[in-house]
């Protein structure tokens, strides 16, 4: 079974001991995001930029640079300087799941970055189209769908993304034919599944609860063995009678390796301090998102852990990019 659903300490501890150390940085930061605006990472880099670039003395500057797998903005962030004035704000699964998937990537995650710190851990769950999908459950799902003789649709927010690794612990989990369509960010997966192009997606609840809220989606099921604690309603996939289908979802900062160990643990100690304040922490929570800072030696440790366990549940599962 998947780890449970823990929160790293270690770097609020050592925010708190940072006292009036010098918090200055660059005059710029350029924070590189993977996916194209209006999905979970880009909401969380936009709401923390501000006060981020406060702590740090400087201004963040948010860059979306979407792609599969993350490619550019890797490749940007990994070519980058080294003082601090390039961050990579990612997904778990572009730096854990897509070198499992892609051996021809132009680097290599294990020595192109330098770790400074996870930032959240998300709720994660199969959200479908209220409007066109009766289903209420995930047996429900099951049914209808092989009722209807046709292929389950569901988006992802790129071939390789985590969205798509569940798909496919979905469809071993209920024997299901399902097509998998993918797009390039939960923006236009979500902009998909309110349009009907597909029936449901999986993706973090933050970008699908205003949604639901609205009465346009509905969600059936959370990824992994635990309920989250923002929505205790909401059944896991796996109590509704399909094991399988897990992996925690997180999002992370990096930056280019030989980034000195002075910055990466300072600018950690500032996210820390960013999403554990009150001004934040709430409005994280609200959408199903969890503060889970590390120190930079903590999140090497957790990337470390998640490559080898994404790279088995890959094999076993014969996930491909195709």
């Amino acid at each position: 079974m998947r780890r449970a659903f823990l929160l790293g300490t270690a770097g609020i501890v050592a925010a708190r001991s940072l006292g009036a150390q010098d918090r200055r940085g660059p005059a710029q930061i350029r924070m590189v995001i993977p996916f194209a605006a209006g999905g979970p990472i880009d909401t969380i880099g936009r709401l923390m930029a501000e006060p981020l670039g406060a702590e740090l003395g400087g201004t963040i500057v948010v860059d979306n640079r979407p792609s599969a797998n993350g490619v550019v903005a890797g490749q940007m962030v990994a070519r980058g300087a080294t003082d601090g004035s390039i961050l990579l704000f990612a997904a778990g699964s572009n730096l854990t799941i897509a070198p499992n998937l892609d051996p021809n990537l132009p680097y290599d995650v294990r020595t192109a970055f330098a770790p400074v710190t996870r930032v959240v851990l998300n709720g994660s769950a199969l959200a479908v189209n209220a409007r066109q999908v009766p289903a209420t459950d995930v047996k429900q799902l099951v049914a209808w769908s092989r009722a209807r003789g046709a292929p389950l649709r569901l988006a992802s927010n790129g071939v390789g993304s985590i969205a798509h690794a569940w798909l496919e612990l979905f469809r071993r989990a209920t024997g299901l034919d399902i097509l998998h369509v993918p797009y390039r960010g939960a923006g236009p997966a979500i902009t998909a599944t309110l349009g009907g192009e597909v029936d449901g997606m999986f993706s973090d609840l933050l970008v699908q609860l205003p949604h639901v809220e609205g009465g346009q989606m509905r969600i059936l099921g959370l990824v992994g063995p635990n309920r989250h604690p923002s929505r205790p309603d909401i059944p896991t996939i796996a109590e509704q009678g399909y094991p399988g289908v897990d992996g925690l979802s997180w999002s992370g900062i990096v930056a280019p390796a030989g980034t000195p160990e002075e910055i990466t643990t300072r600018y950690a100690q500032a996210v820390a301090r960013v999403v554990n304040d009150p001004a934040l922490g709430p409005r994280l929570a609200s959408f199903g998102a969890a503060p889970a800072t590390m120190a930079p030696a903590e999140f090497g440790r957790l990337l470390h852990d998640d490559l080898a366990w994404w790279g088995r549940v890959i094999r076993e599962n014969r996930i491909t990019m195709e």
